[in-house]
């Protein structure tokens, strides 16, 4: 420390600065054994409650909203004049909500409410309607009574302060800011006046006339708007969007559907067989490289060792005299046993190398398999074969109430008979026609689905069978290469080298035949089955529908109906009878043509008539195998429907059988 010469202590200028960096010195602090002085948080200011917040306003309006909507009507064409408007309100929001709701509603929420109901039902009788009858009996005389009583409070107490507190405010109000509101007031007034001279002449002359004018326009202008959007575009737009929606749902959305699926669909599957055929292709070089490398290294290894066991060494030349015969039979005893060794080391190392490959090829193709079953299942059944179907019915339901209007029409039109039946025939013959192209059609996607199945596994099968292969090829070329080098090798051993390439082989048809007996791949051909066999039933549903048509056709032209009524129970056998009595008298024929003109009246049913429930389903479904070895037997599903006979014109649908396997 340096003393002055008055004798006090000098503090460097330095050392103040750093005592001083607060603005007061550190000496006259508190806080100098080191402690941190602790800063009091500064307290948030609390924010003040509004009362008349935008969020509190809104759920006024809510509640009420929900209260008033419990005492509405029950509808808006019961509502009186003096309701509330907000039951107006409520029946507006709930028209043009309901609609979108209740659908949802009655999806997601009424399977949780209905065992709920009869619960809000019995709650409801016995006890939310007594307690409202009991408010209105007990509940609205005593709101009545407090409200006379508060009237009452409030006229005698209330009331005479609250206006001796308006005069002391009204007074106070006068006193301080009347003199300013009354100069604003004249200063207003006076401005007001003068722009009231000038601009209403201008108002009542000018903006009158034209409004006066334009009015009448405006309001016709409006009228014709609003009659044009209500009357016109806004039907006209809800009718395009309804039945844009439907065709787009049942014509433009099947063909998207099946178009993605035979065109888009196999390219990227090829796109994705070809990236797999490249990884499997540089498996196979790997795999085949590090073998022939183990190969040549084991056969220069062999040569080696043979070439200089065949040199003699100088003491084996030296000893070769002195060395009896009984000498020899311990180096052939050592060469069995080495080859012996080597035998069963090599048939043991090989059979364990191919059977893990064996399993890992297996399960690759089980894996591979189910994938392709699961796209066919998801792009192609459930997507084009369902929306085939669907197209099936819908021609089927269009056709058949396309007939029965132009069988109405013709009988309506025409007054010849003989037209008449000649129209009946043909349009039948066009529904027949429809309906055996669109069956025809699944038939072939059924055929074209299957064949691109069969096609998929077999080069999946391919695929993993040629690695196999050449594991297996490389495995037995090394060990034949080392045997046939190799001395000791005795005709046994080469025994067991075949018998090991019989079991090889064996074990590639095991692999080959755990693509016959997937699980998933049988349930895809199960499904097409199903799909055909769908598509046959309702062919065939449609060609009894066609025959009753024809018939009750043919009654009705006997008869001259020309109703809507197509009741099979109207036709019965006096009418029958009647029927052929008045195709006599139209082709004027005996006996004979005539029967042989009522039997040409029946379509000819499928010759499918086999009972389901006498034949296994191995019948109708062929298993997996057969289908992958295509060993089942293909016939047509249904030929040509219309056989036109020249005599009669008459049609006959020929339905053949479906594509069955023999039965065993």
């Amino acid at each position: 420390m340096v003393i002055s010469s008055d004798g006090k202590p000098m503090v460097d200028s330095r050392h103040k600065k750093a005592l001083d960096l607060n603005g007061k010195s550190m000496s006259a602090s508190l806080l100098m054994n080191g402690q941190t002085a602790r800063l009091k948080p500064l307290k948030d200011k609390k924010k003040k409650k509004r009362v008349f917040r935008i969020g509190n306003l809104f759920r006024i309006a809510f509640w009420y909203f929900i209260i008033t909507g419990l005492y509405c009507p029950s509808s808006l064409d019961s509502t009186p004049e003096d309701s509330p408007k907000a039951c107006k309100v409520y029946f507006q929001i709930t028209d043009l909500s309901i609609p979108i709701i209740r659908p949802y509603f009655d999806t997601y929420a009424l399977p949780h409410l209905e065992p709920v109901l009869p619960y809000y039902v019995e709650a409801y009788k016995r006890v939310i309607t007594p307690t409202l009858i009991f408010g209105r009996k007990y509940g609205i005389p005593f709101v009545e009574k407090t409200i006379v009583l508060g009237k009452f409070f409030w006229v005698k107490f209330a009331q005479p302060r609250a206006e001796k507190l308006y005069e002391i405010s009204y007074q106070y109000y006068r006193k301080n800011f009347g003199p300013y509101v009354d100069n604003a007031n004249k200063a207003i007034i006076i401005n007001y006046y003068t722009i009231q001279k000038i601009f209403l002449p201008k108002y009542s002359n000018i903006i009158l006339s034209y409004y006066d004018a334009i009015k009448p326009q405006i309001v016709k202008g409006y009228i014709l708007a609003y009659n044009v959007i209500t009357k016109n575009l806004y039907p006209c737009l809800k009718w395009t969007v309804a039945n844009g929606e439907f065709f787009f749902v049942r014509t433009v959305q099947p063909k998207l559907k099946s178009l993605y699926g035979e065109s888009v669909e196999p390219q990227l599957l090829k796109i994705s067989e070809r990236l797999d055929k490249y990884r499997n292709a540089r498996k196979t070089k790997s795999v085949s490289s590090d073998v022939k490398r183990e190969v040549s290294h084991q056969v220069f290894k062999v040569e080696t060792n043979s070439y200089m066991e065949s040199i003699p060494s100088p003491s084996t030349t030296k000893n070769s005299d002195s060395i009896g015969s009984g000498d020899d039979t311990c180096p052939e005893l050592s060469i069995r046993e080495k080859a012996q060794k080597m035998v069963a080391s090599d048939l043991k190392e090989w059979q364990e190398k191919y059977s893990n490959s064996a399993d890992e090829a297996a399960d690759e193709l089980e894996i591979r398999v189910a994938e392709i079953a699961n796209k066919f299942i998801s792009n192609q059944i459930d997507n084009i074969g369902i929306a085939l179907l669907k197209d099936l019915k819908k021609t089927v339901k269009s056709g058949l109430e396309k007939l029965k209007a132009d069988i109405t029409s013709f009988i309506r039109e025409s007054n010849d008979n003989m037209d008449k039946i000649e129209a009946l025939s043909i349009a039948v013959r066009k529904t027949g026609i429809s309906v055996n192209e669109k069956a025809q059609l699944i038939r072939t996607w059924r055929q074209t689905q299957n064949q691109k199945l069969t096609e998929q596994v077999d080069k999946v099968v391919s695929e993993i069978l040629e690695v196999l292969d050449t594991i297996r090829d490389l495995g037995l070329q090394e060990v034949g290469m080392r045997w046939a080098w190799s001395e000791g090798v005795t005709y046994k051993h080469w025994a067991k080298y075949h018998a090991m390439k019989a079991k090889f082989s064996q074990w590639r048809q095991d692999v080959e035949s755990m693509a016959t007996e997937n699980s998933e791949l049988r349930i895809v051909r199960l499904k097409l089955d199903e799909i055909e066999m769908e598509a046959l039933r309702i062919a065939e549903e449609t060609v009894t529908d066609l025959t009753s048509l024809k018939e009750i056709g043919l009654w009705k032209i006997s008869v001259k109906d020309a109703s809507d009524n197509f009741d099979t129970k109207a036709l019965t056998n006096a009418e029958t009878s009647k029927i052929k009595v008045i195709s006599s008298e139209i082709y004027n024929t005996d006996d004979d043509k005539l029967s042989s003109f009522s039997s040409h009246l029946h379509i000819v049913t499928p010759c499918l008539q086999i009972s389901e429930t006498s034949l296994p389903a191995s019948t109708f479904f062929p298993s997996a195998e057969d289908e992958v070895m295509g060993k089942s037997t293909s016939v047509s599903m249904i030929g040509d429907v219309n056989q036109v006979d020249g005599e009669s014109s008459a049609w006959e649908p020929n339905i053949d059988s479906k594509r069955i396997p023999e039965a065993t």
